[in-house]
């Protein structure tokens, strides 16, 4: 016997999704997008830290010995700055608390590169194999003369 004809189906499927959508709104206080696990920051400038939370929530935010406070808006928005880090290869852990707390796990500290993928930027590694070979031969020329 069919207790559910498609229809029925459909708009509970679509009720069980919007649900689940709902519950990521449970947690007042989020970091942007951007902040993420395994996550590099610049090295050497001052870097923002910002996300929403419940208005008028202090934020809490520690990292590398650093630590940051300030008041969401009436917004929700909010937004700290970390003073110039050094340069780490060690990954190291963003805690952000309010209400709540969000802990973003290996963080590391170096150079940000952003780059744009165009079809002239490709190089495959047969052209960097002759490259380094080219390189090569460059270093014995100089050194001999």
């Amino acid at each position: 016997m069919n207790f559910m004809n498609n229809k029925t189906f459909t708009h509970i499927v679509i009720l069980l999704f919007f649900l689940a959508d709902l519950s990521a709104f449970g947690q007042s206080l989020m970091p942007a997008n951007i902040f993420t696990d395994h996550m590099v920051l610049q090295r050497d400038k001052i870097v923002p830290i910002w996300g929403k939370a419940s208005p008028k929530e202090k934020i809490k935010v520690e990292f590398a010995g650093q630590i940051k406070t300030t008041r969401a808006g009436a917004d929700g928005k909010w937004i700290v700055r970390l003073d110039p880090l050094v340069a780490s290869a060690v990954g190291r852990d963003m805690s952000i608390s309010g209400k709540s707390e969000v802990l973003i796990k290996d963080i590391l500290v170096g150079e940000v590169w952003i780059c744009s993928g165009q079809s002239n930027m490709f190089m495959s590694p047969a052209r960097y194999l002759k490259l380094e070979v080219w390189f090569h031969w460059l270093k014995i020329c100089v050194a001999l003369m």
